[in-house]
């Protein structure tokens, strides 16, 4: 365990005090290589826990104040056939959720661990399905209320021309609370399946696009609810006025009982990004009730690019995630991101390479996949076997809405980060700390992270660097975890192993 404080002095013209942040790393341990699986699940009553899964063996690492280790627990329960764990953290506890295959039968279960990393009683089943010998077996997937007393667990079948949604709905309790099954239509090459989000009233939502063809942009959108004790599904279409969407992304508001739904929109399907697309949801009676178009204008472009054609400065840019704020406006993140294949033609991929992670494959027939959201911790750590694709993140857009959609302003973090083999080190994390929001990302020395902050009047504040101060320590700032009100866990890799380091920013004003 080393323990580092740094005092960094800035000029006066980008910090008006001395801040200091507590670096402290954990020791490393021989089993977390840097293939390892891993998720910080949080402090638990001055304990971190820390999940690690490393050749189908399965750990909680509980570390204390100081980043030593307590106690390093194997989890027996979980079978060594586990292809998939969730998680859901309360103050005293948590759930974990996993998946495993027995021959042509895949369970989902669940175990309630405490505050040390034991199990509480016994595992609990949630369901089973049966699935054919090529089957994708990646079938359920997990979402859960803003407060966390409604947890939603789908899978979704696809045969033929058509699919069936399933759905059970728990309490916190993992009490079951609601079943639903429907059967849909589905074309592959022209739809798609947003994921489930559920409020917290247990209602559960979706989006429905649709294009002309696979490599087409959405010229029609549907959303669908359907509550807690509904005998059905509900829908209503989105109407897109002779445009074209892409990158829908579905927000709920569940103090103002309403929904956002943001995209990409275009005047034609071949053509630059135009603007941001919103549309409000009203949840008393599931209608539209607000709707918006708000143009990137042209100086704005000319900023993001040096080539000729700006107007296509946006091209690469996708919705990171949406911030809710008091005054009932949103804030917009934005980032851009693209690959490129240095063996071959060394040009971008397309939009749909990123926008579905999960295409539908002929080898695994059967199931069709919903699209997942940007970070799924479980198998991001992973290290890529493709040498020959170079990852690259650069600008972050932070865009400003009012309760009335009307754009009040926005602004940019320059940044340009890039590798080959993984994307583990690139793009960002961000720290809320109430009065300002904190964007954390290294850029060319993965030893020191960049500390942006965001201030309520649209100000960027720069705040001095977070070093590493250990030879061979390098960070990867966003698979960190907030852990409390100003601390956070960053996971970091010395040599082929990986460390976690706890930043706290306590003395900052």
């Amino acid at each position: 365990m080393k323990t580092i404080l740094f005092l960094l002095l800035f000029s006066t013209a980008l910090v008006n005090a001395v801040f200091a942040q507590e670096v402290t790393y954990s020791e490393t341990i021989k089993e977390d290589n840097r293939n390892m699986n891993f998720e910080i699940l949080g402090n638990f009553n001055g304990k971190y826990i820390i999940y690690k899964n490393v050749q189908h063996k399965h750990r909680l690492t509980l570390y204390d104040r100081s980043m030593k280790v307590l106690e390093d627990i194997k989890l027996n329960f979980i079978s060594d056939k586990t292809f998939n764990v969730d998680f859901i953290t309360y103050p005293d506890y948590f759930l974990l959720i996993y998946q495993f295959q027995k021959g042509n039968n895949i369970y989902c279960n669940a175990a309630k661990i405490d505050g040390t990393g034991h199990i509480v009683g016994s595992e609990i089943g949630l369901d089973t399905t049966k699935i054919s010998f090529w089957a994708d077996n990646k079938i359920y997937f997990l979402t859960n209320s803003e407060d966390k007393q409604k947890i939603l667990l789908y899978r979704m079948l696809r045969k033929n021309d058509s699919f069936t949604l399933s759905t059970t709905l728990f309490n916190a309790a993992l009490v079951k609370l609601a079943k639903t099954s429907q059967v849909f239509d589905y074309n592959e090459r022209r739809e798609t399946y947003g994921d489930l989000e559920v409020d917290n009233e247990g209602t559960y939502y979706y989006i429905k696009e649709t294009s002309r063809n696979r490599n087409d942009y959405t010229n029609q959108l549907q959303f669908f609810y359907h509550k807690q004790h509904a005998d059905s599904t509900f829908t209503t279409s989105i109407p897109l006025h002779d445009h074209f969407v892409d990158d829908v992304k579905l927000k709920i508001d569940n103090l103002n009982r309403r929904l956002f739904i943001n995209a990409f929109s275009y005047k034609r399907s071949a053509g630059p990004v135009e603007g941001l697309f919103t549309v409000v949801i009203d949840k008393e009676n599931f209608s539209e009730s607000q709707r918006a178009l708000n143009l990137f204008d042209d100086s704005l472009r000319t900023k993001l690019t040096d080539r000729s054609d700006w107007r296509t400065a946006f091209d690469n840019f996708y919705i990171r995630n949406i911030v809710l704020k008091k005054d009932s406006g949103i804030l917009v993140n934005m980032e851009q991101y693209f690959t490129q294949n240095r063996g071959y033609n060394n040009s971008a991929f397309n939009r749909g390479y990123y926008y579905d992670p999960f295409p539908y494959s002929y080898g695994t027939p059967g199931y069709y996949r919903f699209q997942r959201s940007y970070y799924d911790y479980y198998g991001s750590n992973n290290y890529r076997t493709g040498r020959d694709v170079l990852y690259n993140y650069s600008d972050l857009l932070i865009f400003n809405f009012t309760k009335d959609l009307k754009l009040k302003w926005n602004n940019i973090i320059n940044k340009k980060q890039n590798d080959v083999e993984t994307d583990n080190f690139l793009s960002y994390a961000t720290l809320n700390m109430g009065s300002e929001i904190h964007y954390l990302f290294v850029d060319k020395n993965k030893q020191v992270i960049s500390d942006f902050a965001l201030q309520q009047d649209g100000f960027i504040k720069r705040y001095a660097t977070i070093k590493s101060g250990e030879v061979g320590y390098t960070f990867m700032p966003r698979l960190l975890k907030q852990v409390s009100a100003r601390q956070v866990i960053v996971p970091c890799q010395f040599r082929n192993y990986i460390a976690f380091a706890k930043i706290d920013f306590s003395m900052n004003p």
